[in-house]
């Protein structure tokens, strides 16, 4: 009972500072036709979506809504769903978007609010790992799961969440970039890493990912596949003359990710291209000549803009992680013409000798046969835009 009761008042205090933190809206949240759970990604949303008939419901502590807590308080019920449905019902939209794919909570809204079509786009690659799909595999399948329309990267993926939620899947690629329009400067003899670098906690031994299940990965394990193909990428392309560079995850020139790399390179020749805002990665993979990633969102966003691409997806092989492999949960072959789940340096030096030497006609005929299924390409998002037609919301263009 005591242990109980400190849980109760531990759960409680939790609460108290995520509301003391966060900013305060003292107005009544008004009705609108679309309301947008989680404002992660509503910028990329309001291209589409006219703002003056939206409301945000923020889930992440942003700010919280005085009335709508007054109203969970007085019912007695306060907690993270409560407080959710007690707003969308306030607000009673005709559409609840999102564009966070990987949070259950979203699958549980329909069946609470039955006269709103819900739509979820998928806006990263998904794995099992610290990811959503560990997280439905271990749970048992929750009836309540449904979701109008899911718009995902491809059909492959498509298929995995149709396993645990229920609804109809619409394959429409990365939204981001197929908004990004592709420019073909080229610039020769570029080969362009993709960093997914995130710095390491003060502990090194400490879980960087933690699976759904008893297994921990230290910040060590994980990045021990950066360490593997970094190397050999310096050495190739010193020998092959080709320019190495870094397309950086973050902001800064110099700082923890650029000196994690100049570690791994040494002495030859880089460059580190640093993030230049939303768009400014998808145009440092299409400036490349080539480019490799692992298993980052971008290196299949590169694919689908038609990139000389290579997919070393060697953490399936270094963590022992099935769903780490190229193209989950697509079942292809451990190797292919341009990836390889294995942490094997002929099987690296293969792929990029095979990207060197193919001709455009025959990579465009290679990476259709791969990839459509894993991440389709839809300049404009012009199915997005068909579905907002097809709900009678005006897109903003």
């Amino acid at each position: 009972m005591h242990a109980k009761h400190f849980m109760n008042i531990s759960t409680l205090a939790s609460k108290f500072a995520l509301v003391w933190r966060a900013g305060k809206v003292w107005r009544k949240p008004k009705s609108a036709k679309i309301l947008i759970y989680d404002r992660c990604g509503s910028d990329i949303l309001f291209e589409y979506i006219k703002e003056d008939n939206v409301e945000i419901l923020d889930v992440r502590g942003e700010s919280i809504n005085i009335y709508v807590l007054l109203r969970c308080i007085f019912s007695l019920v306060l907690s993270g769903g409560s407080y959710a449905n007690k707003y969308i019902s306030i607000v009673r939209p005709s559409v609840i978007i999102t564009f966070i794919d990987n949070n259950p909570r979203f699958y549980e809204l329909k069946w609470a609010h039955p006269k709103s079509v819900t739509i979820f786009m998928q806006n990263g690659w998904r794995g099992e790992t610290a990811d959503v799909f560990g997280l439905l595999r271990t749970n048992p399948r929750n009836n309540n799961y449904q979701v109008d329309y899911m718009l995902t990267f491809g059909a492959a993926i498509g298929a995995k969440y149709l396993e645990y939620i229920n609804g109809r899947i619409i394959p429409i690629g990365s939204m981001k970039a197929n908004r990004c329009k592709i420019e073909k400067s080229v610039n020769e003899k570029s080969l362009v890493f993709i960093s997914q670098f995130d710095p390491p906690p003060g502990n090194s031994e400490q879980s960087h990912f933690v699976s759904t299940g008893t297994r921990h990965i230290t910040w060590g394990d994980f990045f021990s596949a950066e360490r593997r193909v970094v190397k050999f990428l310096a050495n190739y392309c010193e020998k092959n003359n080709l320019v190495l560079q870094v397309c950086g995850r973050n902001l800064d020139l110099s700082g923890e990710e650029y000196e994690f790399f100049r570690e791994l390179i040494g002495s030859k020749k880089w460059e580190f291209i640093p993030r230049d805002g939303l768009w400014g990665s998808y145009k440092t993979i299409d400036r490349a000549e080539f480019v490799i990633g692992i298993d980052s969102t971008l290196v299949y966003e590169s694919l689908a803009h038609g990139n000389k691409t290579g997919v070393f997806s060697v953490r399936s092989d270094l963590l022992n992680d099935p769903a780490a492999k190229f193209g989950w949960p697509e079942k292809s072959p451990d190797n292919g013409p341009f990836w390889t789940n294995y942490a094997d340096e002929s099987e690296f030096e293969r792929v990029l000798d095979y990207l060197t030497s193919v001709s455009n006609i025959d990579w465009e005929k290679t990476r259709q046969q791969y990839v459509t299924n894993l991440i389709e390409y839809d300049p404009g998002n012009t199915r997005f835009i068909a579905l907002l037609q097809k709900l009678k919301e005006t897109p903003n263009k």
